[in-house]
């Protein structure tokens, strides 16, 4: 017959158990002991003292108090009635051969709920390992796991704790009938390892088991990272202590976890509200409601003990008070419940935590159920966003390093304040606030804004280029050979030129505009804060003249000629692209051939078909005899004779009408043919001379570029390196095919950049950080 232990007779030695049921009385020692620390202790010379049983019929080995009745062969271990037959509920341990401790071994099948497969009503799947991987591939095998249906809503409770307080224990006996649907061991090691999940339909709860704290883990910060992300998906948090006072590490963590769940998950959460078209959303504004399950052996739990003033305190009072002793507020959670029990003598009672779950289950105020479908698109969300590498040695439970990002300034060290992998959302990094930086002279961290809208409370940057933006590239080259470079501001316009007065320009910093230094991250590019780049701009303005004839193989002072000839040409006057031959003898010019206009009619000709001159003053030509091909000579000659002509007179009115328009433009072209010329010889020099003498500072020197910076193609002797106008690598053509203004580096107009820099729009952008 089974007897209990009457709870004086408890282990007086509790060197490896918290007051189990006492089996000897050691002479010696003169102490009870269990059958674990007896074994224990009495070792080595200890070995021979002298013992007494307490009971001549052996204990359940799983110190119920009660006498054992059975032994499982398999499992090597002496059990009462009761404790074997909640040890064998699952279809693992069913089939077990026992012996009665009479001696006869006997099979028995433990009855246990199947569902109309035939497979184990209730099972737990392992959700997320130890190294924060999703173990379940979408929502669909998520939901097959569970066993339960697409459509039906559910909570999510889970439970933490420290290793070895019985969290997986409580939620077989309080969920699952006693049912072992999450592992439970006697070993030393820790039985839960990552995250495990299973279906409750009696609660229509997902119950979540998770790996213990304080245990031995190959990444204490990343499980306590993994627990967050589990914490912020639940609805109801139980934390399962098993000790006779209540720990700080318990406040700790709360608190932490709150201050957490404020700082980072709160907005994730909010983000994920708004992908969702119906209303199963997740909860954002209310955190969940946590239960702190205590259970004691030897003192009373909170609110219960004989001190009037516990009484009246009561239980979640006296739990603020301790969260505000430990400078640990836990404001994030919509409630705290306290559900504490005294196990004077095992097994434990689970039914005030049972009626405490049920109400809080039921009642849909705070938070309501949601489709299971919702809940790991939630936890899917949050472990994509919180991933990656946790640098340095942290003390707190959950300090920053577990969520922000890990970027740091490269001229002040200073880290990012934004969330882990913002960049994906095209957000740019930030600075604490009130974090200033300091200037380093290699990395130019430092930005000129107008000083007038810095007045105004605005801060527009300016940056130095060749010439301001209303400027086209003619004018703007001119104006830089005259006035020296420009700073535009876009409210103000035009405020500085360097060489503005025959004596120069003193200098705009302070007056005219404010310096102000930035933080500059990784892939940042560097400011011009002057005008040393200048020279360049110039000479990409000049190549982009020679650029836009599209005619590579032609001679360059031969395009620039043709390009300022279309650039400058009169109204009437057939543009060089479109002549292909001679008008006259049909002979085809090849890109080096001179096309002459003929000043009369405006077509096209080779130089032997437009040898002559003559007067065109009807065209604005003045009297002075200019090029016309031979048949307008021929034709005209004829006419001048015949002053009296009908002819004649025509052209005299055309003379007087066009003498406003055409007058106009070959004066132009007249002023055009004096510039071209000069121009034509500046294209005569060396163009390796010319790039390296207005190579900008943040350019990589050609004699060191090697290879390609994104294929890592090496150069060949002639091959052309691309230098990008953003990052000032170089790069093949293929990897720099893209066009784009850089206004940071004063670029306002489209030019080369590397297709990195051209994905990377935030890099070219003109704001300050």
């Amino acid at each position: 017959m089974a007897t209990s232990l009457d709870i004086t007779r408890l282990c007086e030695e509790n060197l490896t158990c918290q007051g189990a049921a006492a089996v000897v009385s050691c002479v010696e020692c003169g102490t009870l002991q269990c059958r674990a620390c007896d074994e224990l202790f009495h070792v080595g010379k200890l070995a021979s003292h002298v013992r007494k049983q307490l009971f001549a019929e052996p204990l359940c080995e799983r110190e119920c108090g009660k006498i054992a009745t059975v032994k499982c062969d398999e499992c090597g271990v002496k059990l009462c009635d009761g404790c074997y037959k909640l040890v064998h509920q699952g279809k693992k341990r069913s089939n077990h051969v026992k012996t009665l401790l009479s001696g006869e071994p006997v099979t028995t099948e433990v009855e246990k709920p199947v569902t109309p497969e035939g497979e184990d009503k209730y099972s737990s799947f392992l959700l997320v390992n130890d190294r924060e991987e999703l173990m379940v591939a979408d929502a669909e095998e998520f939901i097959s796991k569970l066993g339960c249906s697409a459509e039906s809503t559910v909570k999510v409770v889970s439970i933490f704790g420290n290793t070895g307080d019985g969290k997986s224990f409580t939620l077989n006996q309080a969920f699952f009938s006693g049912r072992e649907v999450f592992r439970t061991s006697a070993s030393q090691l820790s039985c839960t390892i990552g995250v495990w999940a299973a279906y409750c339909s009696d609660y229509s709860s997902i119950v979540i088991d998770t790996e213990g704290l304080l245990g031995v883990s190959s990444d204490e910060h990343q499980r306590n990272r993994l627990l967050m992300k589990v914490f912020a998906v639940s609805d109801l948090i139980v934390y399962r202590t098993r000790a006779e006072r209540l720990h700080n590490d318990m406040f700790n963590f709360i608190g932490d976890a709150s201050e957490a769940y404020l700082k980072y998950f709160t907005p994730e959460l909010k983000d994920l509200s708004h992908r969702y078209s119906t209303s199963d959303v997740p909860l954002s504004m209310l955190g969940p409601t946590v239960v702190v399950f205590h259970e004691t052996r030897n003192t009373y739990p909170l609110g219960t003990s004989a001190d009037e003033n516990d009484k009246v305190i009561g239980a979640e009072k006296q739990l603020m008070i301790r969260f505000s002793e430990c400078n640990k507020i836990p404001q994030a959670f919509s409630s705290i419940e306290y559900v504490g029990v005294r196990t004077s003598s095992l097994p434990t009672n689970f039914e005030p935590f049972q009626e405490c779950v049920t109400s809080l289950l039921a009642n849909d105020s705070v938070r309501t159920c949601r489709r299971p479908s919702v809940i790991f698109d939630s936890l899917k969300a949050l472990n994509q966003k919180f991933s990656g590498e946790i640098d340095r040695i942290i003390i707190n439970t959950f300090p920053d390093e577990y969520f922000s990002c890990r970027v740091e300034c490269r001229a002040c060290g200073v880290r990012c304040a934004k969330s882990m992998n913002h960049e994906r959302d095209g957000s740019q990094h930030t600075a604490p606030p009130a974090s200033s930086c300091r200037y380093v002279h290699q990395l130019g961290n430092q930005v000129l804004l107008c000083n007038v809208c810095h007045g105004n409370g605005e801060e527009n940057e300016v940056i130095p280029k060749s010439y301001a933006s209303q400027d086209s590239s003619w004018t703007g080259m001119l104006m830089y050979a005259w006035s020296g470079y420009v700073l535009e501001c876009p409210t103000c316009g035009v405020i500085y030129r360097s060489r503005q007065h025959w004596y120069g320009n003193p200098d705009h910093e302070g007056k005219i505009t404010h310096a102000k230094i930035i933080h500059l991250w990784p892939g940042d590019v560097t400011r011009s804060s002057d005008g040393t780049h200048s020279s360049r701009r110039l000479l990409e303005g000049f190549e982009a003249v020679v650029s836009a004839i599209g005619n590579v193989t032609s001679v360059p002072s031969k395009v620039v000629s043709g390009w300022v000839t279309d650039q400058i040409a009169p109204s009437y006057w057939i543009p060089n692209s479109q002549i292909r031959s001679c008008k006259d003898c049909e002979t085809l010019f090849s890109p080096t051939d001179i096309k002459h206009h003929c000043r009369a009619c405006g077509h096209g000709f080779c130089d032997d078909c437009s040898s002559k001159s003559l007067p065109v003053p009807w065209r604005g030509w003045g009297s002075t005899p200019v090029r016309v091909c031979n048949e307008c000579h021929a034709y005209y000659t004829s006419r001048i004779t015949s002053s009296n002509s009908e002819e004649d007179e025509q052209k005299t009115d055309v003379s007087t009408v066009n003498s406003g328009g055409e007058k106009l433009s070959t004066t132009s072209r007249l002023v055009g043919e004096a510039l071209a010329n000069a121009m034509t010889s500046a294209v005569n020099y060396s163009k390796s001379a010319i790039t390296d003498a207005t190579r900008p500072s943040y350019w990589i020197p050609d004699c060191r570029i090697i290879h390609c910076h994104q294929c890592k193609d090496e150069f060949k002797p002639l091959a052309v390196k691309h230098h990008c106008r953003a990052c000032g690598q170089g790069f093949c053509d293929d990897c720099s095919t893209h066009k784009s203004c850089v206004p940071s580096r004063g670029w306002d107009r489209p030019v080369r950049v590397c297709d990195h820099c051209y994905k990377k729009q935030t890099s070219l952008s003109n704001k300050t950080s």
